[in-house]
């Protein structure tokens, strides 16, 4: 992958049931469809939470590698996980 090509960021929780179903298939699409993930434990990275106004688990986020939010979806379900796969990918330079 691209050293400046966008990331999805999966914002989530252990505890949280919706994104312990949804992690499988957001692993799979990210990887078949060349999209870079990062995945962030919002109970460890409190920070980053913070400062990406995370509210509710699971909450995508496609980053640039500036750190600029590219677009988002919040909530699980696999037409949400499509919806931000599509983001990154018409984000790829």
């Amino acid at each position: 992958m691209q050293a400046n090509a966008p990331v999805l960021v999966d914002f989530y929780a252990t505890w949280c049931g919706p994104c312990k179903a949804i992690a499988p298939y957001v692993h799979t699409q990210c990887q078949s469809n060349g999209v870079a993930l990062a995945k962030v434990d919002v109970d460890v990275a409190g920070d980053v939470s913070a400062k990406y106004g995370i509210t509710a688990m699971p909450t995508f986020k496609v980053l640039d590698a500036a750190g600029k939010v590219l677009g988002e979806v919040v909530g699980g379900g696999q037409p949400n996980v499509n919806k931000v796969i599509g983001i990154a990918k018409s984000n790829k330079k």
